[in-house]
């Protein structure tokens, strides 16, 4: 039994998206007949985990950041420039699209029924909370990594720049050691939460079809971007997309930059990017 549990463990870690897809039925399942006090064991481990999650990223961005700059021997003005057009062309173009398709179609399909009535009364508060304050916000943090990586560059600081990728190895063991393997977790506990609390059903049945038109359009605009991109690069689009996808479900799922962020950290590492090019956009981009 041990083994047979150790091996289901390490092919669920070595592919993420099962152990997500699993755990979002596996919370919808459960959620269905579970008491409410086993709901808030994991509505208080989420709160604990998105707390620690608080805690690194700011880390995270700062010891990435910091060090791609740091390697991209002067480039780094010219790669913030061009990652700025892209982004916010990118939020615009989505932003009036959604826009235009929402005011269109949106008032045709909301019910008139009160979402409340298919909420749980139940408290699913947690049985206690523990925080861990970041010491920074993530703002914050992504001005001081171009700080220190542009004084890096300019200064030539070589202690400097060995204590950022020393704190950027150990954030990644963090991630791959800690978050990684306790996201899944995480998920499940989202999805039992929201079916036991009566909020899956109220977006099945009251707002069904508006869900239906946010995910058609997800996946509308993420596929315009990749073949967009596919073209620039000369790649297959559909490859770019199967490599992202897991990262694509976590976001769909979570709803949380931050929880999305390691995973698609680890998904664009696949696909053949320059680390410093991921380790710069990424983190930038997810704020």
């Amino acid at each position: 039994m041990k083994q047979t549990l150790l091996i289901i463990w390490k092919f669920f870690s070595s592919h993420l998206i099962w152990a997500v897809v699993a755990m979002i039925v596996l919370g919808i399942g459960l959620g269905t007949f579970v008491p409410v006090w086993f709901v808030r064991i994991f509505v208080t481990f989420n709160g604990i985990f998105s707390s620690l999650l608080s805690f690194v990223v700011p880390l995270l961005i700062l010891a990435l950041v910091t060090a791609a700059i740091a390697e991209t021997s002067g480039n780094a003005g010219k790669m913030l420039v061009w990652t700025i057009v892209l982004a916010y062309v990118s939020t615009i173009f989505a932003g009036f699209f959604t826009y235009v398709v929402g005011s269109t179609t949106f008032p045709y399909l909301i019910s008139d029924g009160t979402y409340t009535d298919y909420l749980s009364k139940a408290d699913y508060s947690p049985y206690f909370t523990f925080t861990f304050p970041p010491l920074m916000d993530t703002m914050s943090a992504l001005l001081l990594s171009f700080m220190i990586g542009l004084a890096i560059l300019k200064f030539e600081m070589p202690v400097l720049k060995q204590a950022v990728f020393e704190l950027k190895n150990v954030i990644m063991m963090v991630i791959g050691k800690v978050i990684l393997p306790l996201l899944p977790i995480y998920i499940f506990g989202m999805f039992l939460k929201m079916t036991s609390a009566g909020e899956i059903k109220m977006l099945t049945s009251v707002y069904a079809k508006v869900v239906v038109v946010m995910i058609v359009l997800f996946v509308v605009v993420l596929m315009l971007q990749y073949l967009i991109a596919g073209w620039v690069s000369k790649r297959n689009p559909w490859k770019l997309f199967q490599n992202m996808f897991p990262a694509l479900v976590t976001a769909l799922a979570s709803s949380s930059s931050a929880a999305t962020l390691p995973i698609t950290l680890r998904c664009a590492g696949k696909m053949g990017a320059k680390d410093n090019v991921v380790n710069f956009v990424i983190p930038m981009c997810a704020n």
